[in-house]
């Protein structure tokens, strides 16, 4: 689905309500809430809306291709890697390093 541009003017809308509620104006909270709402912004407001997310790859026919083993396949440091043995192997990559 493409968002369209009133849809969009209606998102800069919302984010201006937003700045302005984090400014102290909380008067404007229940705007903000209906604005989300209509786009779906809680599991709730999915399921009024009869919306689904699906990942790309779930999506019959849009299977990701197959790739090959690259340099950046070593373990992060969620899985045991070292957070400065990526930051060289990115700067070796991009000839910083």
């Amino acid at each position: 689905m493409a968002w369209t541009e009133t849809d969009w003017a209606e998102l800069e809308l919302t984010a201006k309500l937003v700045d302005a509620f984090f400014q102290g104006d909380h008067k404007v909270a229940g705007e903000i809430r209906q604005r989300t709402a209509k786009w779906g912004a809680t599991v709730e407001d999915r399921s009024r809306l009869r919306m689904s997310i699906v990942e790309p790859d779930e999506i019959p026919g849009n299977e990701a291709p197959a790739s090959g083993p690259s340099e950046f396949d070593e373990p992060g440091p969620e899985e045991g890697g070292s957070l400065v043995s990526e930051a060289e192997s990115f700067l070796k990559a991009f000839g910083n390093g």
